[in-house]
């Protein structure tokens, strides 16, 4: 075999290695259809099942920020803050990009009442998607709860216009202008999100 050759056999075999064999293959599949299915039992309530398919997941993959996730999000939903806190942390940390985590982070933070962080996560997330009218709605009613009415309302109008449907983005709008005192806006803010969601 002379030197060519060789370098060939090399690079075919460095491509072989790096190639997922079938059983990543497996485990990747497997993974997403029990974060699937936990997703489902967390909509549909029950949460100790979704958090055993997540754990399931994590015993496998213990950096799968998907997993690490939805978890914190179960923990939430269970009252365990600190604990969702530190998975959905961790998640964010394995994938800096991951805006729903971000969201997420910021929903456990500002239920917490450490409102400084929960902005900043909220923040973080739309500049990492700045579509993400419910990011825009959770950061302008923290701001608003922190007394910030003028960058509240800006968040919210943002909201609004990217989502036009989402009832509490009106809803939290018309508080911050009634804050303002500018109460016809306010009124029609609030008769928005009432015609968008009765409820």
């Amino acid at each position: 075999m002379n030197r060519k050759q060789r370098r060939q056999q090399a690079q075919l075999q460095s491509r072989q290695a790096a190639a997922p064999g079938p059983q990543a293959a497996s485990n990747a599949t497997a993974a997403v259809a029990a974060l699937s299915a936990a997703v489902r039992q967390l909509h549909a309530g029950k949460l100790q099942e979704s958090e055993a398919l997540c754990k399931r997941v994590l015993e496998a993959r213990p950096d799968h920020h998907a997993a690490l996730h939805l978890l914190g999000v179960v923990m939430h939903r269970l009252g365990r803050k600190e604990t969702a806190v530190e998975l959905i942390g961790k998640a964010v940390a394995l994938k800096p990009d991951y805006a729903e985590a971000h969201n997420g982070l910021g929903n456990v933070l500002a239920e917490m009442g450490r409102l400084e962080e929960a902005a900043a996560a909220y923040r973080m997330t739309v500049a990492i998607q700045p579509g993400y009218a419910e990011a825009h709605c959770n950061l302008g009613a923290t701001l608003s709860e922190m007394g910030r009415l003028k960058g509240a309302a800006a968040a919210l109008e943002k909201a609004v216009a990217l989502k036009p449907d989402l009832a509490q983005a009106h809803n939290n709008l018309g508080i911050v202008l009634h804050k303002e005192h500018k109460f016809d806006e306010a009124l029609a803010a609030c008769q928005k999100a009432v015609a968008l969601d009765p409820n």
